[in-house]
C-alpha cells in the first residue's frame, strides 16, 4: 500500500485460508521496533522495503542508539585493550626468541552478563570475569612490534576510532563493520615515536560525524605536529583548521565525545606539568579550556594518563580525586562550567598492597556507581594494575572484578561501547 499523508506500514496474515491485511502506523512501528537489539533490525531490514527504509533512516537510528545508552545496565560493553600481544613481543626480544603471536584484540563484555550478584562474604573481594562473559575483536593483520599495536582513542553512538601504527580505523562492532580513513599527515614516518590522538562525535548543525586530530605528545612532552585536522564522514576529506592551539594531549589519552564536543585532559608543554581541560567544539571549530576538578593536582604531567581520568554521569562529563582528608574519592560532574559534587567514595573498599591511584566513573546502576579504579602498588617498582568496581554508597557496598586477558599487574584501558545501527558509509 502506497504511503500517504499518514503513512502505515502492511503486514500480511493468513487466516482460515485467507489473507488480512494488518496496518500499523510508521510512528507506532517507530516505536515498537526502538526496543530490539541490533540483530534483530537487521534481520528484520528484509520484511519490505518500508521496514528497510524505517530502520536505515537518521531519525531511527539516533532515537535506537540514544533510547540505549539510557539504560547501560543492559545494554552496554565494555571495551578492554588486550596488551598481551605487546607483552609478548618484548619478552621475546628480551630472550632473543621468536614466537609466533596472534594479531591484537580488543575483549569485549557485555555489562549485564558479567553483573552478578555475590556472596555477602565477597562483598570486597575481587573476581575473575569469566571468559564466557567476553569475546574478542581480533585486528585482520600482525603490526609491527617497535611500537604499542593500536590505541583506542574515542567512542561514540557504537563507532569505535582506533589509531593503528600506519592507519586510521573507524569499526561498529555490533554490526561487523569497519571503515580505513586516509590519515591527515600522509608525509609522517610510520610506525610514528607519537601517536595521533583522535576524537569523534557528531555534530547535529550539519547532521554528519567529525574525527578530529589534536596534537599529541609522549611522555617527554614533545609534540610532533601542532596542528589541528577535521575531517566530516560524508566528505572523506581531511581540513587543517587555521587556530591557535597551545596544547598537546598524552598519547595515550581518550577522547570523551558527548554533547556535540570532544573533552581532553592536555599539556601545556611550554609550562612545566601544567594540565588543562579542553573542549573542543564540533559545531563551531573551536577549542576552549575549562576549570579543572576540584583538588584533582597533577603532580607529574608523565603520569596524567594514569592521573586524570574523564568519564560521562547522565550526559555531563565526570571526573575524580582525591579527598584533602585522603579517605574519599570525590566523584565530580561538570555542569556547565560548574563542577557539582554526585558522590564520595571511600578509599577503604580496596585494601591490600596496591591502593586506588585513580577512579574513573563510567555509568549508575541502581542506585550504585560503575567505575574503572586504576591501582598503583610502589613497592613493586611502580607497578600499575586495575579493577572494575560497582560501588552502592546506601549498602556500602562495593563488588570488585579483574578484567580478563591480560596480566594482573598490567593496566587496562577501558572504553564504554553502545550497539548501533549507524552505517560506515555515511
Amino acid at each position: 500500500m502506497a504511503a500517504k499523508q499518514n503513512q502505515s506500514i502492511t503486514v500480511n496474515k493468513k487466516q482460515k485460508g485467507k489473507q488480512n491485511e494488518v496496518y500499523f502506523s510508521e510512528d507506532l512501528l517507530h516505536t515498537i521496533l526502538l526496543n530490539l537489539d541490533v540483530t534483530s533490525l537487521g534481520r528484520f531490514k528484509c520484511v519490505s522495503k518500508p521496514w528497510n527504509s524505517l530502520i536505515s533512516s537518521t531519525r531511527f537510528i539516533r532515537d535506537h542508539s540514544r533510547i540505549h545508552q539510557s539504560n547501560p545496565t543492559m545494554n552496554c560493553y565494555l571495551l578492554c585493550k588486550n596488551y598481551l600481544h605487546y607483552l609478548h613481543e618484548r619478552e621475546s626480544k628480551r630472550n632473543g626468541t621468536r614466537l609466533l603471536l596472534s594479531p591484537p584484540a580488543v575483549t569485549m563484555m557485555h555489562y549485564g552478563s558479567i553483573f552478578k550478584p555475590l556472596p555477602q562474604q565477597q562483598n570486597r573481594q575481587a573476581i575473575k570475569i569469566g571468559s564466557s562473559s567476553s569475546f574478542k575483536f581480533v585486528f585482520d593483520r600482525q603490526l609491527p612490534s617497535n611500537c604499542d599495536a593500536f590505541q583506542i582513542t574515542c567512542c561514540c553512538d557504537g563507532l569505535i576510532c582506533i589509531s593503528e601504527c600506519d592507519r586510521l580505523l573507524l569499526w561498529n562492532p555490533c554490526m561487523g563493520k569497519h571503515k580505513t580513513l586516509p590519515l591527515p599527515d600522509p608525509d609522517a614516518t610510520f610506525p610514528a615515536q607519537i601517536w595521533d590522538v583522535f576524537g569523534l562525535g557528531y555534530d547535529s548543525s550539519t547532521d554528519d560525524y567529525k574525527v578530529v586530530r589534536v596534537p599529541s605528545c609522549d611522555d617527554s612532552q614533545v609534540c610532533r605536529n601542532p596542528s589541528v585536522y577535521v575531517m566530516t564522514l560524508k566528505s572523506n576529506l581531511w581540513r587543517k583548521l587555521d587556530i591557535e592551539f597551545p596544547y598537546a594531549v598524552h598519547e595515550c589519552g581518550q577522547a570523551i565525545s558527548t554533547g556535540g564536543s570532544l573533552y581532553w585532559f592536555a599539556l601545556i608543554p611550554r609550562m612545566a606539568n601544567k594540565v588543562v581541560l579542553i573542549r573542543f567544539d564540533l559545531e563551531t571549530e573551536i577549542c576552549r579550556e575549562l576549570p579543572m576538578p576540584p583538588n584533582l593536582h597533577v603532580q607529574d604531567a608523565n603520569i596524567i594518563n594514569e592521573a586524570a581520568k574523564l568519564g560521562i554521569l547522565e550526559g555531563c562529563i565526570s571526573s575524580s580525586s582525591l579527598n584533602p582528608s585522603k579517605s574519599y574519592f570525590d566523584i565530580w560532574m561538570l555542569k556547565g562550567e560548574i563542577w557539582i559534587k554526585f558522590m564520595s567514595v571511600p578509599t577503604s573498599i580496596h585494601k591490600g598492597e596496591d591502593y586506588i591511584y585513580s577512579l574513573r566513573p563510567l555509568f549508575t546502576d541502581n542506585g550504585g556507581l560503575v567505575m574503572h579504579a586504576t591501582l598503583f602498588n610502589n613497592r613493586l617498582v611502580n607497578i600499575f594494575g586495575d579493577l572494575l568496581l560497582i560501588y552502592h554508597p546506601k549498602q556500602d557496598t562495593c563488588r570488585k572484578f579483574h578484567f580478563p586477558g591480560r596480566p594482573d599487574m598490567y593496566p587496562s584501558e577501558v572504553y564504554l561501547n553502545f550497539p548501533s545501527l549507524l552505517s560506515l558509509s555515511i
